[in-house]
């Protein structure tokens, strides 16, 4: 499971980096571009950035399997 973090980058309340981080992950993430879980950014408007970061429990792994071993029963 996966949340999201927004952080405000100044006054007016404009979000600058959006952050999406595992939820009950092994480690803790630093809500940081930099965070040593190695985060993928993607811009989604002139503004906002969209961190995803990866998981230290390896969850992704799992979640990928389970896509194919899903998409392989449609095609039975």
């Amino acid at each position: 499971m996966w949340c999201t973090e927004y952080h405000y980058d100044n006054e007016e309340g404009i979000i600058g980096d959006m952050h999406v981080v595992p939820i009950d992950d092994d480690e803790e993430h630093e809500l940081l571009r930099t965070c040593q879980c190695r985060p993928t950014a993607k811009a989604i408007d002139d503004i906002t950035v969209m961190i995803v970061h990866n998981s230290f429990d390896g969850r992704e792994a799992y979640e990928e399997a389970m896509r194919v071993l899903d998409n392989n029963d449609n095609y039975e």
